[in-house]
């Protein structure tokens, strides 16, 4: 499914993002109604993306150019 890219095609959920810095840097939450499914450590260069959802949702610096 992930290489075919059907899926983004098919499911487009409503997915906010939502930037807070703390003390020991920041984090970017990706929020689906309630939930957070992803988070991003852009100083660690760090993500977590919780499935399915990581088959629409992409490493930020995936695809920066």
């Amino acid at each position: 499914l992930r290489a075919s890219g059907l899926v983004p095609r098919v499911w487009r959920p409503r997915v906010a993002q939502v930037s807070l810095t703390a003390g020991k840097g920041s984090v970017v939450k990706y929020i689906h109604g309630q939930q957070t499914v992803a988070y991003w450590w852009p100083q660690e260069n760090r993500f977590w993306c919780r499935k399915p959802y990581d088959l629409v949702i992409k490493h930020p610096n995936k695809f920066a150019a």
